[in-house]
């Protein structure tokens, strides 16, 4: 009998330990970062069904308020100084020091990882451990997990904090 928790588990909440409260404003604090919601264009389940009229039409799924969805983004605040690893982003949030991002890598999660911390260390961040690193007062901690039992899609999470 297994005792790993499910994939989606471990991956929200490391990124829930990286980002911690700064993702959810208090009460009476602005927002400060948008929902992130795949592309239209990227996504087959957001495209409407054979026939259909495409608003508010997608066959039972996707968006039905007829509108095109967002591209996912960094949050607004974050530093220039972290460049993003290589891969697809697939969002990002966070505000006053604590960030989150989900990237998409192709290969498997040991290689991806390896690959994303050399990746920071070719940019001038210190390997903390095998998934950790920092530079000045940043320190970046990677999480990556096959995506859907793939071995050949990783879902990499990185949490960056500003120290």
């Amino acid at each position: 009998m297994s005792t790993r928790a499910p994939s989606w588990l471990a991956l929200s909440a490391a990124t829930w330990l990286a980002v911690g409260c700064a993702g959810t404003p208090s009460a009476g604090a602005p927002a400060t970062g948008a929902a992130v919601l795949p592309s239209a264009s990227s996504n087959p389940a957001a495209q409407p069904s054979p026939g259909g009229t495409g608003a508010g039409d997608s066959g039972g799924q996707g968006r039905h308020d007829g509108g095109a969805a967002s591209a996912p983004a960094l949050p607004a605040d974050f530093p220039a100084e972290v460049p993003v690893p290589p891969g697809t982003l697939q969002g990002g949030s966070g505000s006053a020091g604590r960030w989150g991002l989900l990237v998409l890598v192709r290969g498997p999660a040991d290689q991806v990882l390896r690959s994303s911390v050399a990746f920071y260390v070719a940019a001038g961040f210190t390997a903390d451990g095998p998934s950790t690193v920092h530079r000045g007062t940043y320190q970046v901690v990677l999480v990556a997990e096959n995506r859907d039992h793939s071995n050949t899609e990783t879902n990499l999470a990185a949490g960056i904090t500003r120290r």
